[in-house]
């Protein structure tokens, strides 16, 4: 409830004409104090034969996006002696694929989890794991500083990108043991 302040300034007047303000002045503060919901006017139509109404429908469109790694790990081709201190490294073909559906142009990041491989008796960083999408056309490295950007494509309902693996080894740091690395891939709206 609202307060109504009232002010009462005092004027000669007959006691009719007092009575009749001081009854204004309660109606006037009780239409303040007690206010009527506002309602919506319904819309009719009574013309005879026909008639017809418009009525107005939106809504907000939101960005909607679907990946789908079809795989949750993926095991690497192991080197041979041959494999060592070289620059090509090895590959993996289709290593794992990757669906995407989405209402907006989107783009996808790959990105390690760590900058190093887990377990094995040694270090390996993560940057001496690279991808591709292209068939080994080109590779980029997957670091654990940043993402690396694997695609950016427009509405689709449906688009698969194969990935392939190129992994490169040393001598001194590629001792033996099973190594595992988490890469995250992240699917935004630009």
């Amino acid at each position: 409830m609202r307060g109504v302040n009232i002010l009462f300034i005092r004027v000669p007047m007959s006691a009719t004409l007092r009575r009749a303000h001081l009854f204004g002045l309660i109606a006037v503060a009780a239409a303040a104090a007690f206010p009527r919901p506002v309602q919506a006017q319904p819309t009719t139509c009574a013309t005879g034969a026909s008639c017809s109404l418009t009525i107005s429908a939106s809504l907000v469109k939101n960005y909607v996006a679907r990946m789908v790694l079809d795989r949750s790990n993926s095991t690497l081709t192991p080197p041979t002696a041959a494999n060592f201190a070289t620059v090509a490294g090895v590959n993996t073909a289709a290593a794992a694929r990757i669906t995407v559906s989405s209402n907006a142009t989107y783009t996808i990041t790959a990105a390690a989890a760590s900058a190093t491989f887990s377990g094995g008796s040694n270090s390996k960083p993560s940057s001496t794991l690279k991808y591709t999408t292209d068939g080994f056309t080109s590779l980029k490295a997957v670091t654990g500083a940043g993402s690396a950007l694997v695609m950016t494509a427009a509405v689709t309902a449906s688009a698969v990108y194969t990935i392939g693996y190129n992994t490169t080894y040393a001598w001194l740091q590629d001792t033996p043991g099973t190594y595992t690395l988490a890469i995250n891939y992240t699917l935004t709206a630009p």
